[in-house]
């Protein structure tokens, strides 16, 4: 690790000497037999930094009502493991670090023709640049993996390609299968390995086997989507009691049944160092640690103290967790910051930045996130107005998109029509975000007339959007109430998209009256989607009625 502030040492031959001559004890003499047997454990030594190079290989397929959308892309990463000792010599405090580049798009294809010029990576929804740093206990037996980055369905992903290290109390000799349970909150389910035998000698030596889960997302990620298929194969270096190389591929299919997305991960992880910490070099990431949480906690889990963090950097340039310092103070800088008049270039790379954080806010709901993303659209219409309008014309349909979702948050007389008129857009991802903007707005002035035509757009997206602007948009006290509960019940018996219905259920409660619950009764007894039968239910119990 050079060039950090950190006086690395590699492992002495004495120790290395030593280890081999304990493994050779333990696992036999013929260290190239391919029965050999052997006993994997994850590191437990105090200072042991690893470095890992990490790539990601992706494709996700997304139906419309026009066209399968298949995107391929790749992202690089690194990953990087530190362990620090614990009170209990059984366990140690692992420090996981993991920082993802900018993706790249590799290719986009509808209906397998492909598209010349296909947009930004991050306007297609692929996960963004990102670093994450977790703490947590780990044994000789087990050490959990912690994703990063993306929607909920792409860190779950990259979850199951990397959370596979668990081993038995035991040796294993070459062949021998077992299985151990799911152990964390995110996965219900078992874990199944295959140790193949070894290959190498001494130090050398790499154990080598394949891995497998099979089960559910559960907890933080329960019903985000279903497990197809998870598989891969490892290298576990003995001597060193640490991963040397893994291959995983993941399957998920997630989304409403005649609109199921499916998302492929393959992801590479091979080592690029092994050093060791040094007393003095590992009481200076301990204190960095505690210096960089103590930055970030002044604003939330997801964003920190942007002078905190600002000074963190600046007296920190070596600290080894530099990536995870720059990339809170980016979160904090796009929230916070005053944008001055942009040029057309710029402005759209500010949408992107503005967009993406919006994306990845708005999974959580959390309104702490959101608001300071709020303030800075306004603050960027405020100031680039005419340019806004200019790209809400644009011909690319991504950008005309991003800008219409932006102009919604403008308090000018003129920027309402602007969001009405994207609404009939020839582009379904433009209505959206136009509909989107309608709901965020939350104005009563909205035309309604336009929210029903929208209501009954073909694009299920669109719809969802729709009910959200109604939600938000439409008076319970409104002369035209009762129309958009007809409809919004007819959405509820008759769309086809299991996506909508809990938007329209949604919209439901935020306009319903006690001289609705007849109709309501009936709606949640024929209601087959899960979360919207269960709003409905809600709603019907506070207008004092009883759900069947």
């Amino acid at each position: 690790m050079s060039g950090t502030l950190f006086n690395v040492r590699r492992v002495s031959l004495r120790i290395t000497l030593r280890l081999t001559i304990l493994l050779t004890l333990v696992c036999g003499a013929v260290a190239q037999a391919a029965d050999i047997k052997v006993r994997l454990r994850n590191d437990l030594t105090s200072g042991t930094l690893v470095v890992y190079d990490l790539l990601i290989r992706g494709e996700r397929a997304t139906p419309t009502p026009a066209y399968v959308e298949k995107v391929t892309f790749e992202q690089p990463g690194t990953l990087t493991l530190v362990v620090l000792e614990a009170p209990d010599p059984r366990h140690a405090r692992r420090v996981w670090m993991m920082t993802l580049d900018e993706p790249k798009v590799v290719g986009l294809t509808r209906d397998d023709q492909p598209v010349d010029e296909p947009p930004d990576a991050r306007a297609l929804g692929l996960p963004p640049a990102a670093s994450q740093l977790r703490l947590a206990t780990i044994t000789a037996e087990q050490a959990d993996a912690s994703p990063v980055g993306g929607s909920r369905v792409q860190r779950a992903a990259l979850l199951l390609a990397l959370d596979f290290a668990r081993w038995p109390d035991r040796l294993v000799g070459a062949g021998e299968e077992w299985e151990i349970p799911a152990q964390r909150d995110e996965l219900s389910g078992k874990w199944m390995y295959t140790y193949s035998g070894t290959e190498g000698r001494g130090a050398d030596r790499l154990a080598l086997g394949t891995f497998a889960f099979t089960g559910t997302l559960a907890g933080e990620y329960a019903n985000d989507a279903e497990i197809e298929r998870v598989a891969g194969r490892w290298q576990w270096r003995v001597a060193k009691r640490g991963l040397e190389s893994s291959s995983s591929e993941v399957v998920l299919g997630y989304g409403p049944s005649g609109a199921r997305r499916s998302l492929s991960f393959n992801v590479e992880l091979s080592v690029r160092s092994r050093d060791y910490l040094e007393r003095d070099a590992l009481e200076t990431a301990r204190a960095d640690l505690q210096a960089l949480s103590d930055a970030a906690s002044g604003g939330g889990p997801s964003s920190g103290d942007r002078s905190a963090l600002e000074r963190f950097i600046a007296e920190h340039p070596k600290s080894l967790w530099l990536p995870v310092a720059h990339d809170l103070f980016e979160r904090v800088t796009v929230s916070e910051e005053k944008l001055a008049s942009l040029d057309p270039d710029d402005l759209r790379d500010s949408l992107v930045a503005l967009i993406t954080r919006w994306q990845r806010a708005a999974i959580t709901g959390s309104v702490e996130a959101l608001q300071p993303i709020r303030a800075t659209f306004h603050e960027l219409m405020n100031t680039n107005r005419s340019e806004m309008y200019g790209l809400c014309a644009d011909a690319d349909a991504n950008t005309r998109a991003m800008a219409v979702f932006c102009v919604a948050f403008g308090d000018q007389p003129g920027d309402l029509a602007k969001v009405e008129t994207a609404c009939d857009d020839g582009e379904a991802r433009v209505r959206m975000w136009a509909a989107y903007g309608l709901a965020e707005r939350r104005d009563p002035a909205t035309n309604h007339d336009l929210l029903w035509k929208l209501l009954g757009d073909d694009d299920d997206k669109v719809r969802c959007r729709a009910c959200m602007a109604v939600t938000t948009c439409v008076e319970r006290k409104a002369n035209d109430r009762d129309r958009f509960m007809k409809r919004l019940l007819t959405i509820i018996e008759s769309d086809k998209s299991d996506e909508v219905h809990p938007f329209a259920a949604q919209a439901i409660d935020a306009i319903a009256k006690r001289e609705d619950l007849e109709a309501l009764i009936h709606a949640e007894q024929i209601e087959e989607v899960p979360k919207a039968r269960w709003q409905l239910e809600n709603t019907i119990k506070r207008l004092g009625g009883k759900p069947k």
